[in-house]
């Protein structure tokens, strides 16, 4: 008997409790992916994608590169990689 009443308990407090925050029904508040840049990063990451460019003709590895301007390989990498994707995406 004493166990129904638990059971009844807690099931009229889940109905009293709202689990779910959002009233659209969804379970998340995030959207999955990267932010989309600012124009002022958009400008200093295709500033910086000409530079290694010049930088690149002239002879500079790329480690070298990005060590002088106090970023990883790996970091550096990721910047040229969404800079040909904005190139590309406005080229369309």
């Amino acid at each position: 008997m004493e166990r129904i009443l638990v059971i009844d308990a807690i099931k009229a407090l889940d109905r009293e409790i709202d689990l779910n925050p959002l009233k659209d029904g969804s379970t998340s508040k995030k959207k999955p992916g990267r932010k989309k840049a600012d124009y002022e990063t958009v400008q200093r990451e295709a500033q910086l994608a000409a530079d290694w460019e010049r930088a690149r003709d002239s002879g500079t590895y790329k480690p070298e590169f990005a060590k002088q301007n106090e970023m990883t390989p790996e970091n550096f990498n990721a910047l040229l990689s969404r800079v040909a994707k904005r190139k590309t995406r406005s080229d369309k």
